[in-house]
């Protein structure tokens, strides 16, 4: 089976930490409307992620009360982010990957599901909700090389809305020149206006932006791998 099939996790819990770096890139931006590109998007279960309830340690819940996904994460220390009540307005969705996984597809489906360790059945429910929210809300997925996807993705983020680049456990897949071409493609495209980067990579997150080719950081935190808990060290 593994000659034509791929290991591809869809950890929907990553959206515990996700979404308070997304409502960071928002309070940055104005509140404008985000342009999400998801690269390394597998099934594109984590580009709805304002189709979730999410429920912290600290006491704050965010999302609607009768979504269909609930996440529970710890957060470690004193630290949250300062989030708005409401979610930011996503004015685009689109993935990129070199294999996208058609949720679809009775086999995919039941592919993505075997993946999840026996181990973790919250998880397995969690995947399955948010399956079904898919289903009903699909995002653009595109199957192909992320540095030459993802120049002409950009360019098609409305004028109105930030551009926000995310990637969770895939800069890791690739050599360290490309690595380099993909900062370089978002440099690139902040000469014309500011481009946002979730990171969340080794159990690190870093929320950034590029303006006309100069990094800064916004934010950043320790993380676990699945979502399950997190430490936002500075910049919330």
């Amino acid at each position: 089976m593994l000659s034509f099939r791929r290991v591809q996790t869809n950890v929907v819990g990553r959206c515990a930490y996700l979404m308070p770096a997304f409502g960071i890139v928002s309070n940055h931006a104005n509140g404008r409307l985000l342009g999400l590109i998801d690269v390394g998007a597998s099934a594109g279960l984590n580009l709805n992620w304002d189709w979730y309830h999410y429920s912290y340690s600290n006491g704050r819940e965010f999302g609607s009360s009768d979504a269909r996904v609930r996440l529970e994460s710890e957060v470690i220390g004193q630290q949250f982010p300062g989030l708005r009540e409401h979610f930011p307005q996503v004015s685009s969705r689109v993935g990129i990957d070199m294999n996208p996984i058609d949720l679809s597809k009775p086999v995919d489906l039941l592919w993505s599901r075997a993946l999840i360790w026996p181990e973790h059945p919250r998880r397995a429910r969690v995947f399955e909700a948010a399956a079904t929210v898919l289903a009903d809300n699909p995002p653009a997925l595109f199957a192909g090389d992320a540095l030459d996807l993802l120049p002409g993705i950009l360019e098609t983020v409305r004028d109105d809305s930030a551009p926000c680049v995310f990637h969770c456990h895939t800069l890791n897949q690739f050599t360290p020149q490309a690595r380099e071409s993909f900062r370089d493609i978002i440099e690139a495209a902040s000469a014309d206006r500011t481009v946002y980067l979730v990171s969340a990579e080794s159990g690190t997150l870093v929320v950034s932006r590029c303006d006309s080719g100069v990094w800064s950081v916004i934010a950043n935190a320790n993380c676990d791998p699945h979502g399950r808990w997190v430490e936002w060290l500075e910049g919330v």
